[in-house]
């Protein structure tokens, strides 16, 4: 039993130590979100709605089935190569991926 709590230890030990690398807190895309892109941009809404099922991509997640070696980003599933652009408007690409709001702002701009 002893052996049992210490390999649960050095698991969430462990866990400790990596977890901090990559979590980045998730923010969901939300129908708020889409409405302020739609009456930002002048996007109708079902437009938004129906990019975001075409693409379908998620936040959190990133989709590199590109075979130019870039990749797409989040929900909405921003292509890399516009990574110079948002850089330079304050945006990263981990908020772009993490942030479903953002991402939002990007695909509507």
């Amino acid at each position: 039993m002893i052996r049992r709590w210490a390999n649960r230890f050095s698991l969430i030990s462990l866990l400790a130590f990596v977890a901090p690398a990559y979590a980045e807190p998730i923010q969901p895309l939300t129908y708020d979100c889409l409405m302020q892109v739609s009456t930002k941009y002048g996007i109708h809404l079902d437009v938004l709605l129906a990019i975001l099922l075409v693409e379908g991509g998620t936040v959190g997640k990133n989709n590199r089935g590109n075979t130019d070696g870039s990749y797409d980003i989040g929900p909405f599933q921003i292509n890399t190569i516009h990574l110079p652009d948002l850089r330079h408007k304050g945006v990263t690409e981990v908020e772009l991926r993490n942030n479903g709001c953002v991402n939002a702002e990007v695909a509507g701009w």
